[in-house]
C-alpha cells in the first residue's frame, strides 16, 4: 500500500489552497503568452515559413528572432531586457515580406497590450 492510497482512504488533505496559491507563481499575463501571444508568434513563424524556403539561412534568423522575442518576453516578465527585443523587432520590420502582413501587425497589436512598445 502506498502513502498516496493511505491518504485518499483517509480523506486527509495535504495541502490548505492558501498554501497551494503561495507555491504557484503569480501570472501577470493570466495565461496571455498561452493564449493570444503565443498565436500570434506561431502565425508570424507560419508567414515566414511561407514566404521563405526552409532552407534559405534567413528563414532560420526570423524565426530564431521570434522566439527570443517570446522567450525573453515570458522568462523576464519583471524586467524583459528591452534594447535586444527592440534589435530584434526592428530587424523583423526591415523585412517587407514579414512586416507587411496581418499576422505581423496582428503580433504588434500584441505586444502592444502588454504595454510593452519597444519601436517608436
Amino acid at each position: 500500500m502506498t502513502i498516496l492510497d493511505d491518504i485518499s482512504r483517509k480523506d486527509i488533505q495535504l495541502f490548505v489552497p492558501e498554501d497551494i496559491n503561495q507555491l504557484l507563481p503569480k501570472s501577470d499575463y493570466h495565461d496571455f503568452f498561452n493564449n493570444e501571444f503565443s498565436m500570434a508568434t506561431l502565425n508570424v513563424k507560419k508567414v515566414i515559413e511561407k514566404k521563405f524556403e526552409a532552407e534559405n539561412p534567413k528563414s532560420a534568423t526570423y524565426i530564431n528572432l521570434l522566439y527570443f522575442i517570446q522567450e525573453e518576453l515570458m522568462n523576464n516578465k519583471v524586467d524583459p531586457r528591452e534594447f535586444l527585443i527592440e534589435s530584434a523587432l526592428t530587424t523583423l520590420k526591415t523585412v517587407s515580406e514579414i512586416n507587411n502582413t496581418n499576422e505581423f501587425n496582428r503580433y504588434e497589436q500584441m505586444l502592444a497590450k502588454m504595454n510593452f512598445y519597444p519601436i517608436v
